[in-house]
C-alpha cells in the first residue's frame, strides 16, 4: 500500500525531524509538510532529514499559522493536485516526540487487511486518569458526545475518536468527501458517515476504528491553559459533527455555552484561497 504522510507543523523545529525519521520507519517515504507560521528552523530541519533519508518530501509554505487542523486540509488538497495521493493519505502531527514508527506500520497494516477507505483512532471508553494519588474512569466530554451519537448512527465507530491522528484516508474518499472537510474534524466524520449512508453510493465506504496506542506518539501536553482551550475546541467540534448528523443547523452550543476554543483561530478564509488557487 502506497502511503504519503501529511504533516502540520508549526514552529516543529525539536520534533519534525523525529517525525521523518518514525514515517520512514513505517516504510512512508512520500511527505507532505505543511508548514504555517513557522518563525524557528522547521522547514531547513525538515530538509536536512529528508535528504539524508532519501525520503520524497514536499514543503507547503504558509507564512501565517492555519489554525488547528486546516492543514490537513491544505496537504490533501496539494497531495490531489499534485498526484501524490497514492493509494491515500495518512495524518499525523508534526510535533509527535515518540518512537511511534513501529506503531504506526501495524495501524497502517490493519487499514491494509481491513480494505478501509477512512480509519480513525479507538479511543477504549474507560480510560484511566489520575489525578494525585487516585485513579479513575474518566471519559472525555466530546468522545461522550460522540459516542451517543454514533451509536444511533454508525454503531461500528462508537468508539472512534475523531479529533486524533493518525488519520486515514484513502484515495477513494476524496471523490464523494470534499478535501476541504478535514479543516474541521466534526464535519469530516459526519461527512463519511452521511455518505456511507447513501444508496446511490458507488459501493459504500468501508469505515473503520483501529486500537492505536497514543503513548507512543509522544504529543506534548501543554499549558493547562492550552489544554482547557483545545478541550472547548474538541467538544465543539463534536457537537458540529452531531448536528451534521442529526440534519439540524450546524452550532457549536452545549449545556448552555459556547464550545469555541482553537475554532476561532482556523484560518478557513486562507484554506479556500489556496484550494480555489490550484486546479484539481
Amino acid at each position: 500500500m502506497y502511503t504519503t504522510a501529511v504533516i502540520p507543523a508549526l514552529n516543529c523545529e525539536h520534533s519534525i525531524g523525529n517525525v521523518l525519521r518514525q514515517l520512514y520507519k513505517a516504510k512512508i517515504e512520500n511527505c507532505i509538510v505543511v508548514a504555517n507560521g513557522c518563525t524557528d528552523q522547521t522547514i531547513q530541519k525538515a530538509r536536512d532529514v529528508a535528504f539524508s533519508l532519501q525520503t520524497d518530501m514536499d514543503i507547503c509554505v504558509f507564512p501565517d499559522a492555519l489554525g488547528h487542523d486546516v492543514p490537513r486540509a491544505v496537504g490533501a488538497i496539494y497531495a490531489l493536485q499534485r498526484g501524490h495521493l497514492g493509494d491515500g493519505l495518512v495524518f499525523v502531527d508534526g510535533d509527535w516526540l515518540g518512537a511511534f514508527g513501529n506503531n504506526l506500520a501495524d495501524y497502517l497494516q490493519a487499514v491494509e487487511q481491513q480494505k478501509l477507505d477512512a480509519a480513525w483512532p479507538m479511543v477504549k471508553q474507560d480510560q484511566m486518569v489520575k489525578q494525585g494519588n487516585v485513579e479513575f474512569r474518566s471519559l472525555r466530554l466530546d468522545l461522550c458526545i460522540w459516542k451517543e451519537a454514533l451509536k444511533k448512527h454508525a454503531p461500528d465507530l462508537a468508539e472512534a475518536s475523531p479529533s486524533q491522528a493518525p488519520l486515514w484516508v484513502s484515495r477513494r474518499v476524496f471523490s464523494v468527501v470534499s478535501p476541504l472537510m478535514l479543516a474541521q474534524p466534526g464535519l469530516w466524520m459526519a461527512s463519511c458517515v452521511e455518505v456511507r449512508k447513501l444508496e446511490n453510493t458507488n459501493g459504500s465506504l468501508r469505515l473503520g476504528s483501529i486500537n492505536s496506542d497514543s503513548r507512543w506518539f509522544g504529543n506534548p501536553t501543554g499549558s493547562k491553559q492550552h489544554q482547557t482551550m483545545l478541550m472547548e475546541t474538541l467538544v465543539g467540534d463534536a457537537i458540529e459533527g452531531v448536528c451534521r448528523l442529526n440534519s439540524q443547523p450546524l452550532a457549536r452550543t452545549f449545556q448552555g455555552r459556547e464550545w469555541d476554543g482553537y475554532h476561532r483561530n482556523r484560518n478557513l478564509k486562507a484554506l479556500h484561497a489556496f484550494a480555489a488557487s490550484i486546479r484539481l
